[in-house]
């Protein structure tokens, strides 16, 4: 009997301490400037840009250190490597030091026809609701270039809505 009262007191314990709605998951430094993105990258070619990609996802996210002016830009078709930026979440901006993007299946790596390439993120921005997206709808917008020796790349576009309208 004893035995029983012992797992039933356990029981409500359980149950009363599992209730608690109050939990606060908090968030990150980044916050503001993380997210999966959309975008096309384009070279500059003379005073016009021509258009190498579309519909590109790139995530941005804090790294462990969880501080508001360092964050990661990762992106999932091989554009470049994983790249930490210096942030500014305040102003929405980011720029990289010099990175090297190793290995052929970099995109900018087949551009610049080598497996080892050295660029940086430039004039980095977020701006908020200032992207239509293509089902019209308006979504924060992101923008920054990436410089490998003499060529320029942009790369410009809008944060993931998880629509279907939105997939390009």
């Amino acid at each position: 009997m004893k035995k029983y009262i012992i797992i039933f007191i356990a029981a409500i314990a359980m149950v009363m301490t599992s209730c608690n709605n109050d939990v606060d998951a908090g968030g990150t430094a980044t916050q503001p400037t993380a997210g999966r993105w959309t975008v096309s990258l384009m070279q500059k070619s003379g005073n016009s840009w021509v258009d190498q990609a579309d519909g590109l996802p790139i995530y941005t996210y804090n790294t462990a250190a969880d501080v508001d002016s360092l964050m990661w830009l990762k992106d999932a078709k091989g554009l470049s490597d994983l790249t930490k930026l210096h942030a500014d979440v305040n102003k929405l901006t980011f720029y990289s030091g010099v990175a090297t993007s190793s290995g052929s299946s970099a995109y900018i790596n087949q551009i610049e026809g080598s497996t080892s390439v050295t660029y940086k993120v430039i004039n980095g921005a977020i701006f908020k609701g200032a992207a239509k997206t293509p089902s019209g709808l308006a979504a924060d917008s992101i923008r920054y270039y990436i410089v490998c020796g003499t060529d320029t790349f942009k790369v410009a576009g809008f944060r993931y809505t998880g629509f279907p309208a939105d997939e390009e």
